[in-house]
């Protein structure tokens, strides 16, 4: 049987595949744009210089000389890498935000303050990268060691990934007792005499030997300045603005603290500004 086509019909099915074309047009050209985009953000991206935030004295002592070696390495200029992004960025919580929102790429810091200082939220979005050891010694004999790292995102950026393997295989010199992070220490042990809870003595003086210590310095690794002051000997330390973590973690390895805490507005009111 012969089949009677409409005018209707036909005119319906012209539109529809005019219809079909014009969408695929678009979804073609949205897919060009996107891909344009995503190429130029990752064009700019990789231009960006490679940042740090973190202690300055690891910046100073171990990360710098590697970064002047990497530099010329990789006939890169000092303008491809920057050192500080200055201001607050230096001090946690504000140096593990930098690098969070892409800033930065690495922070300088310790295990140690790894471990008692940054936030669970902060590191599930962060990954710890170990790359330097520094040996302690006391009366010239090495009692110990504290691990230093980079924080930095879980996936890293090309330029940064370049400098992270760069520094484990030629960026630490034995200077300052620094070494690869994988030279094997001995594990500290405190003396016998040692008392793990100086201040719980009432009867009796207590014997202090305290250091002075400048926070400014060692602003993501004050934890394990700590250590390492703890190792040589001493079993206090004058500094001023602790925190909770560096409290918490002096109370569990038996060092005494002395200097005015870190107080936020509530505290001041709390204790009538005192």
């Amino acid at each position: 049987m012969k089949q009677t086509v409409f005018a209707d019909d036909r005119t319906a099915g012209v539109q529809g595949r005019v219809s079909l074309r014009l969408a695929w047009c678009v979804a073609t050209l949205g897919l060009v744009l996107t891909i344009c985009g995503a190429t130029a953000a990752q064009e700019e991206d990789a231009q960006k210089p490679l940042a740090f935030v973190g202690s300055p004295y690891l910046r100073a002592e171990l990360v710098k000389p590697a970064v002047e070696r990497y530099v010329a390495d990789r006939s890169r200029t000092k303008e491809d890498v920057k050192m500080s992004l200055g201001g607050p960025r230096d001090w946690l919580p504000p140096a593990t935000n930098t690098v969070v929102n892409g800033r930065g790429d690495f922070m300088m810091i310790s295990a140690l303050d790894w471990k008692w200082r940054v936030a669970d939220g902060l590191k599930a979005k962060l990954k710890y990268y170990p790359v330097a050891r520094q040996m302690v010694d006391r009366a010239g004999k090495v009692v110990g060691s504290v691990e230093y790292g980079f924080v930095g995102k879980k996936k890293l950026r090309p330029v940064a990934n370049q400098f992270l393997q760069f520094f484990r295989e030629k960026g630490v010199k034995n200077v300052d007792g620094f070494v690869s992070v994988d030279t094997e220490s001995v594990e500290f042990t405190a003396p016998d005499y040692y008392d793990p809870e100086p201040w719980a003595d009432q009867q009796q003086p207590i014997m202090v030997h305290s250091v002075d210590l400048h926070r400014h310095n060692y602003r993501t690794t004050i934890i394990a300045e700590l250590a390492k002051i703890r190792m040589e000997g001493y079993n206090g330390v004058m500094v001023g603005g602790q925190t909770d973590a560096m409290m918490a973690w002096a109370e569990e390895n038996g060092m005494m603290l002395s200097g005015k805490p870190e107080l936020t507005k509530e505290n001041l009111v709390l204790f009538g500004n005192l």
